[in-house]
């Protein structure tokens, strides 16, 4: 049995596709995303907490990480 490795990059464009582990049609963002290392086809979260809950927790982290800047840039041009 072989394991699916995932990997973090970078998806060029907003597009609804499907998934290439579960094959249900997703919406996928422009930004870090997953997607499967031998293929580099797209992979859903619900999919990635299953085969790699490590790199969905540092997704979810890289985008608070972002909102967080966000919301202080916004702040300080508001002052």
């Amino acid at each position: 049995m072989s394991t699916t490795k995932l990997v973090i990059a970078r998806n060029t464009g907003t597009r609804r596709t499907y998934c290439a582990l579960c094959n249900q049609q997703r919406n996928f963002s422009l930004g870090l995303e997953l997607f499967r290392i031998d293929t580099f086809e797209l992979v859903c979260l619900f999919c990635g907490r299953e085969h790699a809950p490590e790199l969905v927790a540092l997704l979810a982290l890289g985008r608070s990480a972002q909102h967080f800047a966000r919301d202080e840039h916004l702040a300080q041009t508001h002052v």
